[in-house]
């Protein structure tokens, strides 16, 4: 596994041994995201790698994306769950010998650089939005938050725009599904996203769906 497939693993398991809701889930990756981006040259670095992800990390490097990870999680529960989690049990979650202080301190610095803008856009948003305005059926619904949840395990991922990775998953799932034409013409004219950027998306979808996959069986 790459080291965001683990990141990955971990934000989810700990939204399964809890209960977070999904939305929680694509914040926290969001969070982590943009931290990685601007507060760290982990991202940078990879880039001049071509974006190898099996690249070899420092030390330091694994420790403090294990400290950004928890301090992504800690920050989305308290911004998007009714029950924020508690941070002595996210601590307890890791084997890294990390203090509460250590969190708060890279909270104040995720916050500033932040500028304090937790709402994001995320692909579940978009997929409420379409699905809702489009009366799509729950079948079509799951499979899409289904790609869209796997595709988060690519680092492609950060590459396209939520609208465009929510619309490729609900145009790939009628695909899949074999729905009807009409809806596929429906929510492609919706968002207005230019289908270059559709098929790109695609492609990356299902070649990380392809490779997930292999790994999970």
């Amino acid at each position: 596994q790459t080291i965001r497939e683990l990141v990955v693993d971990y934000f989810i398991g700990i939204g399964n041994g809890y209960m977070l809701c999904d939305q929680s889930l694509f914040l926290t990756l969001d969070y982590f995201d943009r931290y990685m981006l601007k507060g760290t040259n982990i991202y940078d670095k990879k880039k001049n790698n071509n974006d190898n992800d099996d690249e070899p990390i420092t030390d330091f490097e694994e420790e403090l994306i294990q400290l950004i990870s928890l301090t992504a999680l800690f920050i989305a529960g308290k911004y998007e769950e009714k029950k924020p989690l508690q941070l002595q049990e996210l601590l307890s979650s890791t084997e890294a010998d990390f203090t509460i202080a250590n969190v708060l301190d890279l909270e104040c610095g995720l916050l500033n650089l932040f500028s304090f803008r937790l709402a994001a856009p995320t692909p579940i948003d978009y997929l409420a939005i379409t699905s809702y305005y489009l009366s799509l059926s729950h079948d079509i619904i799951s499979l899409s938050l289904r790609l869209s949840s796997m595709f988060i395990y690519d680092m492609k991922y950060i590459q396209f725009k939520p609208s465009c990775i929510s619309i490729a998953s609900l145009t790939l799932a009628l695909i899949l599904l074999k729905k009807d034409v009409e809806q596929f013409y429906h929510i492609l004219n919706y968002q207005w996203i230019p289908l270059n950027e559709i098929t790109n998306c695609w492609d990356a979808i299902l070649k990380c769906v392809e490779r997930i996959s292999y790994i999970r069986i």
